[in-house]
């Protein structure tokens, strides 16, 4: 776990707003649960989807959808793959 990637997704990361302006904190919960498996320079986010849904309690497609957002917004970057098949990722 990362405790600088986890501080950088919690209190410096913009909040992402929905289409009705209000925060989008479903995107914050999976940047969150990103972050905790990031290295210390907040690269490597190799939490499986299976991670992702059991910290933060959403659905597969709700996390998608919520890493697609991450992705658009440029805070969730994707670099391939790991070695197990796992999205791998970098929170910016």
């Amino acid at each position: 776990m990362s405790y600088q990637a986890v501080q950088w997704a919690l209190d410096e990361a913009p909040m992402l707003r929905t289409k009705a302006g209000l925060p989008d904190t479903t995107a914050r919960a999976v940047l969150v649960a990103r972050a905790e498996r990031a290295d210390e320079f907040g690269r490597d986010t190799h939490a499986s989807i299976a991670d992702v849904i059991w910290r933060t309690g959403f659905d597969e497609r709700t996390i998608q959808r919520a890493e697609l957002r991450l992705e658009a917004a440029g805070l969730l970057v994707p670099d391939g793959t790991t070695r197990w098949g796992t999205p791998a990722g970098t929170s910016t």
